[in-house]
């Protein structure tokens, strides 16, 4: 998969997946399945979507980063890296309609039912399909897809990592949720107390998932092994910090400065303040069997 920082052009003839896709979840899936569609041998399955957050009143469910590695993934060809700055937020429809199609080589459009682009997301659906007649570019907007008769959306979604509802995060989801970074050096606690731990740091911008304890699978050189994670704080050291941190099963490896991906499975209990290191050990014992 490749990528192109807009505006940066490209004469490639693509069929463009249009959103935010701030995750990866069945909705989006059903935009970019489509996109796929109407992509041919040579035309490529491309998808925008923004560099940074665009709102200063939400996090974010996947970085950008996180984003690529999914999406190429799901068979995209090429990502459109956006950045939602003064000057882009400020287009209005026509402008960015007119940017885009001048800039590259647009052979289909795909975005979801309720698209909205340009400035005060003046734009949707129906002014994209009226602007995309006259260029004769086909567009589909594809219906609301639900689960449970709930609209799939990122702010579900948000509100469900929130109560630390995995499962049912993961139920939305294409793939089950990540937190991806590199691990950092703590204060060795877990080896000394005999269950080492791998540590990152939660991206500032990305949503967090609600304290607790979780079965988890870690990725790390392109292998996977059974893991059990402490998203929050460790109160029993006097942490009060969120990090992640998480204890690999039956592994032993230096892995400091390694990229790590932490894929979370099951929510097993609260954090809670333990009497003895005794009793915290013997509790990650027991979690470990999840």
């Amino acid at each position: 998969m490749r990528e192109i920082i807009y505006p940066n052009k490209n004469t490639e003839p693509i069929s463009l997946a249009l959103g935010f896709f701030d995750c990866l979840h069945i909705g989006h899936k059903a935009v970019l399945d489509n996109a796929k569609q109407m992509a041919s041998d040579n035309v490529l399955t491309a998808v925008a979507t923004f560099l940074g957050n665009p709102s200063s009143n939400s996090k974010l469910i996947y970085t950008y980063d996180e984003r690529k590695v999914k999406l190429g993934k799901l068979g995209v060809d090429l990502v459109l890296g956006i950045n939602f700055d003064d000057e882009f937020s400020s287009l209005t429809p026509d402008e960015f309609f007119d940017n885009i199609i001048s800039s590259y080589n647009i052979k289909a459009i795909t975005c979801g039912f309720d698209y909205r682009y340009g400035a005060n997301r003046a734009g949707n659906s129906d002014t994209l399909k009226a602007k995309c007649k006259a260029h004769n570019i086909p567009v589909t907007a594809v219906d609301e897809v639900t689960v449970s008769s709930k609209k799939v959306s990122s702010s579900l979604i948000k509100s469900l990592l929130s109560e630390g509802a995995i499962e049912s995060v993961n139920v939305l989801l294409v793939s089950n949720y990540t937190v991806c970074g590199l691990v950092t050096k703590g204060n060795a606690r877990g080896t000394q107390i005999g269950v080492p731990t791998a540590n990152i740091i939660l991206p500032k911008d990305k949503h967090p998932i609600k304290a607790g304890v979780y079965g988890a699978y870690v990725h790390i050189d392109n292998k996977r092994y059974k893991a059990v994670t402490n998203a929050g704080t460790a109160p029993t050291f006097g942490q009060d910090h969120y990090i992640i941190e998480t204890h690999i099963i039956d592994f032993d490896e230096n892995i400091y400065g390694k990229h790590l991906t932490v894929e979370f499975v099951k929510r097993l209990r609260d954090i809670k303040k333990f009497d003895s290191i005794l009793e915290l050990v013997k509790q990650i014992k027991t979690d470990c069997k999840w």
